[in-house]
């Protein structure tokens, strides 16, 4: 890991990218000049702390997003993947409970901790065992109106 203005910068770039978000608009958005966004995205220019909060509301993420820092340890190796599931299972609450089904989750509706069943080895045993196959092909999820092919 580089220092906190290369992890934002990069951070930065990653999800205004995912939000299809243009330099341009980011920066009209944020009342900055056009070329800003380019300056902070390449390490040229810090980014002040009232901004960054205002960045985080455009592009929908938390501080800790643009920052690159978790609480919890188990997220210090989580990979553009990793944030890619993250995010569309977060967008898509109707799919969460069909999701966590497959890959055996029970959820704890007076918590926020999230248990895996100790009695499902795998993700695949978990849809195969919910789907009621004695195995997986392709699986593929609809989210909005697009069709992803699950690896």
């Amino acid at each position: 890991m580089g220092t906190a203005k290369e992890e934002i910068a990069k951070n930065l770039k990653y999800y205004r990218k995912k939000r299809n978000i243009t330099q341009k608009y980011l920066a009209s958005m944020l009342g900055v000049q056009d070329n800003t966004v380019s300056q902070w995205e390449n390490c040229v220019n810090s980014i002040d702390v009232e901004v960054i909060f205002k960045i985080c509301d455009i592009l929908k993420i938390s501080a800790n997003d643009i920052f690159g820092k978790y609480s919890n340890a188990k997220t210090d190796n989580i990979t553009e993947r990793d944030r890619d599931l993250i995010d569309t299972y977060k967008k898509a609450p109707a799919m969460q409970e069909a999701v966590d089904k497959l890959l055996g989750i029970d959820k704890d509706d007076t918590t926020e901790n999230v248990q895996i069943n100790p009695k499902t080895k795998t993700a695949t045993d978990a849809a195969e065992t919910a789907l009621g196959v004695t195995e997986m092909e392709e699986v593929y999820i609809k989210t909005d109106s697009t069709i992803k092919k699950m690896d």
